[in-house]
């Protein structure tokens, strides 16, 4: 066999997590000869899509860091050296062996772990043919959550930035990680954003008359917010327009407090059409994001895809998020949602207090998330971004040092443009 596309991802298309979800989504949409390379921290899994012809075993990606300050530091550096890196070259080798194999025009990189990152890096290199790079999270972000060593953290970021120097076309999460990442690549940038559904209809009838409900589901990554929307409750003693309030939420995980009688319910995780269903039934519904400095890059540079889910149901959105973060940019410039950029309890009960105070505007809310869901974030418009991104499109005459992998790592900058 030989031809078509290879796409090597850490996440096989499936239903397990949103990154299985988005992949089959993606492949079904494209509709070309793909095959898939799944690159797995753990044992064979079973019942994988039949897309996924091949996997390849590859290190975890944490840090071993017995302890903290210098000494752990370098224990750490020395695990990646002794322990990581043989393994990322034999990982390499097996991509390498199966690239022989198959032959393929073009190859798919999703780059959402380090260990993707490393592995496609060392296999690809002076490998001719088609590039294609997909970023969801930023590798500033992801070497953060594996508290990688300085060190190991500067050779995956030129590794990542080679393969941005070298692929034809390049997708990432938003807008604002596509103007990071411009100073590395000459590639077209395309931004492909999850989209679930047609025409939204707005919804902004309660769904129950003396509740209200504030929705949240996903992985909860902004901590700081959360507790912040849980302090602000307190503070309204858990009452938002007359109506008691109550927490709901889908996920792996999710933090709750009360300083008074509260209501809080935890469902756990949950199927797309549960999910959809769940946050229908929802007055409103939470979109955080971190505030803390550490989670910053996190923070500026991604695009929560439970955004789409979100605005599938047609019911209003509240975005919780620092004024650097790429949501409150976007809700600026679609005219969507209500935005609340302090996690002072204080202010963000005062934001909460607005619906009681200025009737229609859940209806207004729910009219932007109807419009984003029919529009920017509709299943048409997110079809055709996977089309221009995968599909083989006419592109002018690449550089020298776009041709191959052969790059000088050590020219290239050491940061993402993350402050």
């Amino acid at each position: 066999m030989s031809g078509g596309t290879l796409l090597i991802t850490a996440s096989p298309p499936g239903g397990a997590n949103v990154g299985q979800i988005l992949v089959a989504d993606m492949l079904a949409i494209a509709g070309a000869d793909i095959s898939v390379l799944y690159l797995r921290t753990g044992p064979p899994p079973g019942g994988v899509s039949e897309f996924a012809i091949k996997d390849v075993r590859v290190p975890a990606e944490q840090a071993l860091r017995p302890s903290p300050g210098r000494w752990g530091t370098v224990v750490a550096a020395a695990d990646r050296l002794t322990r990581y890196e043989p393994a990322v070259a034999q990982a390499a080798n097996e991509v390498r062996s199966h690239l022989r194999d198959l032959q393929p025009d073009r190859v798919w990189v999703i780059a959402s772990t380090t260990a993707v990152i490393d592995v496609a890096a060392a296999a690809l290199s002076g490998v001719e043919g088609e590039l294609l790079v997909q970023v969801w999270d930023d590798p500033v972000h992801l070497m953060r959550q594996r508290r990688l060593d300085r060190l190991t953290q500067r050779r995956t970021l030129r590794r990542f930035h080679a393969l941005l120097v070298r692929a034809d076309r390049v997708a990432t999460i938003g807008e604002a990680m596509a103007e990071a990442y411009r100073s590395y690549t000459a590639a077209p940038i395309i931004v492909i954003r999850h989209g679930v559904r047609g025409e939204v209809e707005a919804r902004s009838t309660p769904a129950d008359p003396d509740e209200f409900r504030i929705g949240f589901a996903g992985a909860l990554y902004a901590t700081d917010a959360w507790i912040a929307l849980q302090n602000s409750l307190d503070e309204l003693g858990w009452e938002v327009g007359g109506r008691s309030a109550a927490l709901v939420t889908a996920g792996s995980r999710a933090v709750f407090r009360a300083g008074g009688p509260g209501q809080s319910r935890f469902l756990g995780w949950r199927s797309t059409a549960e999910v959809h269903e769940l946050l229908s039934g929802c007055d409103l519904l939470y979109l955080p994001q971190p505030f803390d400095g550490v989670q910053e890059p996190l923070a500026r540079l991604s695009f929560p895809t439970k955004l789409s889910a979100y605005a599938a149901t047609g019911r209003p959105v509240f975005v919780h998020a620092p004024p650097y973060a790429s949501l409150p940019r976007f809700c600026r410039e679609q005219r969507f949602g209500m935005v609340c950029e302090s996690t002072s309890p204080a202010v963000v009960a005062a934001a909460l207090r607005r619906f009681a105070e200025e009737p229609g505007l859940l209806a207004e809310l729910a009219a932007g998330t109807a419009r984003i869901g029919s529009t920017v974030l509709s299943r048409d418009q997110f079809g055709a971004d996977v089309q221009s991104f995968l599909l083989p499109t006419a592109i002018a005459t690449q550089d020298t040092a776009r041709n191959s992998f052969n790059v000088d790592c050590a020219l290239l900058p050491t940061t993402t443009g993350v402050t």
